[in-house]
């Protein structure tokens, strides 16, 4: 499974849903989804295309731990408070020109 497409009857990505699913590459999330749990793809080592609507307006924390390099897809408008927070992998993440406000960063820990 190198791609996955979520349906769109689907409102909330749970949280470890994705947790070291290491053969997925890109993710398409419909605007239905409203809410992204903890550590939703933690660890997805190959992960680098994530497709994230506007319609997402909630973001849990460590969504991307163990994620090397993103690029963010989509519509996003906002990237919250601490949306790459212990994302201590990334080397390389590409934001759409749709974002209009990045959050801060603060460490909690």
């Amino acid at each position: 499974m190198t791609q996955i497409t979520i349906l769109s009857s689907v409102a909330k990505i749970e949280y470890g849903t994705f947790f070291k699913c290491t053969s997925l590459k890109k993710i398409i999330i419909p605007s239905s989804v409203t809410s992204i749990e903890d550590r939703a793809f933690s660890f997805c080592s190959y992960l680098s295309d994530i497709a994230i609507p506007s319609s997402v307006v909630e973001f849990g924390a460590d969504i991307f731990i163990g994620v090397p390099s993103l690029v963010i897809l989509g519509d996003l408008k906002l990237i919250p408070d601490n949306f790459l927070i212990n994302s201590t992998a990334l080397t390389q993440v590409t934001i759409p020109s749709s974002v209009k406000s990045i959050g801060k960063y603060e460490n909690v820990y």
